[in-house]
């Protein structure tokens, strides 16, 4: 019986992940979609499919199509007594390998198998007549897959249900829990409202985020693995926006185009799973600072649907400060662990830092002040209480997480790449006080002309306004206060000073002059807004259950509610947008980025997309694919070959496996010296530094390590328990 009831339990796992495997074996997205005979209705023969004579030269036009990053098969039927060239080119210049195919009276028919790095824009294939006295193209398809949006969905939603079995088979979630966790999905859900179209929004920044992801997948299809360089962006020359914007959790979207799914598809999943998580977490976070399910619930709700961290992912596209204000609450709960409760709990404040460096620089800035202050407005107790060991334990692990991401940032910061572009005069950015006051204002249609003033919803939102009312109002009634209402008092008045750090009542101009390198990074003061919107939310989670405590439902969907009037008008209008990238298509062509640059770049040399050479050097059969290109060469004399490529360090070349010398040439292009008499196949790619993969495996050690060390104190804690239970 007891063999029996082990299969029941099992069949579950075994079925969901059986049907996922059958849905990518027969679903829709792994089918082959063949784009048969081109030639005759997706392509434009201006000349006709023969030609004739000496009229060489490129004969056909089309066919026009948008390809997702991946591998497609070209089949092919012609038929010449000369020379012809296949070329596969795309108008956003994306790398496409191979890219040329020799077409010869021997070669006439066959198949080629290319690597698409990126969508492209408007696919064509060139076929170019170049000698001989005749050129026929008599057959034309081609084989791809088709986008696997409607298979990841179903993937997604049956593993969902997998983790929320398992929870339940794990007794970590019962009736009354699953109920919360249901007010707390639904939150999240309506946040994404936005995300539930084919169509992609277009935010303030969003383009650049779809060039990072466009230069991440690139490095992924190119071997890279960290990716530190990706060849796409910059008119294809290349970025180190890997290492400068840190893309860890970028890695999943991009995952998912190369498993097939369109880019705006994953994007959408990757916003939808940034408001679950911020759900999650913050739910976690307050049901065990305040010991209350429903505590936890209010806070996720308010947290969820602020209106300025809906603005952060919608109106401003601001990713990497939306996605680090979802581990915001984890890192507050690692600071309460740490310094009032179990201060074994460190690495959860190791982990919840790294996540956060790992998702936006300078809301790390902002958290490791923060984290500063509060941990000296506890030294008392931490010493005291003998924690300082605890401190410094997750401030030298999160040090070795993030080994991987700092150490290239070091090269590359020595070298001459800069951030520099990015500092702000913090003074000219402050808003009027009256705006913390309001709500939506993004919904207005005038031009605003008071500079204080901020199109987007820059505000802490009624919602919150009230829940920083209700913690001071709920603390002044008790009869006694606790712990719980003093942290909860304690939120209140951090959440107001960041507040008040966003408005022209704080001295900027001051600061800035003091110090305006360090805080210029800050950009723009009203980011501090992201922590009001933690701790005001925090505060309410536990005020408005204290003060329904004997109607905790009319708590729980009283303040939803009230969230959804807020926010619902803000995200209808950004459901509604009319500024979006169309389903199937890419955003435009790559575009060229002053951030992260090497001294001297020259952004608009870019455009030139050709190999140079110098006196003396001859250069055939170019094929690039990624950040890896491959030619034949020839050298004369001493000389060099430059290529379109940006010039960071970590690039090799070799000529039939003999290594050349690489330096920066023109416009910081790679440029790689050949000595005279050089003749042979030339092999370029990135190969990254030694030292960059020393640093990759002591952060993987260290992850590791805190992965055995939480599994021996589970076994030790359950060893205790059964031990207690049996004494007793």
């Amino acid at each position: 019986m007891k063999k029996n009831r082990k299969w029941i339990v099992v069949l579950p796992f075994v079925a969901v992940l059986g049907l996922v495997a059958l849905l990518w074996i027969t679903g829709n997205g792994y089918m082959a979609r063949t784009w048969a005979n081109m030639q005759e209705g997706m392509m434009t023969f201006a000349r006709g499919l023969e030609q004739t004579g000496t009229d060489y030269g490129v004969m056909s036009v089309g066919p026009g199509l948008n390809l997702r990053a991946g591998t497609y098969r070209l089949d092919y039927e012609m038929e010449t007594d000369g020379t012809g060239m296949i070329r596969l080119v795309s108008d956003n210049a994306v790398s496409i390998y191979p890219s040329e195919v020799p077409v010869t009276p021997q070669s006439g028919s066959g198949s080629v198998v290319f690597t698409v790095y990126n969508e492209t824009d408007n696919f064509q294939i060139l076929i170019d007549y170049q000698s001989g006295s005749f050129f026929r193209v008599k057959q034309l398809s081609l084989t791809g897959r088709e986008p696997t949006d409607n298979v990841m969905t179903a993937t997604l939603v049956l593993l969902a249900g997998l983790v929320l079995y398992a929870l339940y088979l794990r007794r970590k979630l019962n009736r009354e829990e699953l109920s919360m966790v249901l007010l707390v999905g639904f939150a999240a859900m309506m946040a994404s409202a936005p995300c539930f179209k084919s169509n992609l929004n277009l935010g303030d920044d969003m383009l650049f985020h779809l060039e990072r992801l466009g230069n991440l997948t690139n490095g992924l299809l190119s071997g890279q693995f960290p990716v530190r360089v990706g060849g796409y962006m910059n008119r294809g020359y290349g970025a180190v926006t890997s290492v400068y914007y840190p893309e860890l959790f970028l890695y999943i979207p991009a995952v998912m185009i190369l498993l097939g799914t369109s880019i705006q598809y994953a994007m959408q999943v990757f916003l939808v799973g940034i408001n679950l998580l911020t759900a999650l977490t913050m739910f976690q976070c307050a049901r065990k600072i305040f010991e209350k399910n429903e505590a936890g619930v209010v806070a996720s709700v308010l947290y969820t649907l602020a209106v300025y961290r809906l603005t952060d992912v919608y109106t401003r596209s601001s990713l990497g400060e939306a996605l680090a204000m979802a581990f915001l609450p984890l890192l507050v709960w690692g600071l309460w662990e740490v310094i009032r409760g179990d201060k074994g709990r460190w690495p959860l404040l190791a982990l919840s830092a790294a996540a956060i460096f790992q998702s936006h620089m300078i809301s790390t800035l902002i958290c490791a002040v923060t984290a500063l202050v509060v941990c000296l407005l506890c030294a008392v107790r931490i010493v005291k209480e003998r924690r300082v060991g605890a401190v410094f334990k997750a401030g030298i692990c999160c040090l070795l997480l993030c080994l991987f991401s700092l150490v290239p940032l070091a090269t590359y910061n020595m070298q001459g790449v800069s951030a520099d572009m990015m500092l702000r005069w913090n003074a000219a950015n402050a808003i009027a006080p009256s705006q913390l006051l309001l709500t939506t204002l993004g919904g207005l249609s005038d031009e605003l002309w008071d500079g204080t003033l901020k199109p987007q919803a820059i505000e802490i939102g009624i919602p919150l306004l009230l829940a920083a009312l209700a913690a001071v109002w709920q603390a002044l009634r008790a009869p006694q206060r606790t712990g719980k209402e003093r942290f909860s008092l304690f939120c209140v008045v951090m959440g107001a000073g960041f507040a008040l750090m966003t408005t022209t009542l704080f001295p900027w101009a001051l600061v800035d002059t003091i110090q305006g390198t360090f805080s210029g990074y800050l950009q723009f003061p009203w980011r501090l807004l992201m922590m009001t919107t933690l701790f005001f939310a925090l505060a309410g989670g536990y005020a408005f259950v204290q003060i329904a405590e004997n109607q905790k439902a009319f708590a729980l969907f009283g303040v939803l509610a009230l969230c959804l009037v807020v926010s619902m008008p803000m995200l209808s209008t950004e459901t509604r947008k009319n500024r979006f990238v169309y389903y199937g298509r890419v955003s435009e062509q790559n575009l060229a980025y002053m951030d992260y640059t090497l001294e001297g770049t020259d952004l608009s040399a870019t455009l030139d997309s050709s190999v140079h050479t110098t006196e003396g050097v001859e250069v055939s059969a170019f094929q690039r694919a990624g950040t890896s290109a491959t030619a034949q060469v020839s050298a004369q004399q001493e000389g060099a070959v430059l290529l379109p490529f940006f010039g960071f360090d970590g690039y090799v070349a070799q000529v039939d496996g003999q290594k050349m010398d690489v330096e920066l040439g023109d416009n910081n292009r790679l440029k790689v010296l050949l000595p005279a008499g050089t003749q042979g196949t030339l092999k370029v790619w990135f190969a990254g530094k030694g030292v960059w993969r020393i640093a990759d495996a002591v952060s993987a050690l260290t992850l590791l390590a805190l992965v055995v060390r939480s599994g021996l104190r589970r076994r030790r804690r359950r060893f205790s328990k059964a031990e207690a239970a049996y004494r007793g």
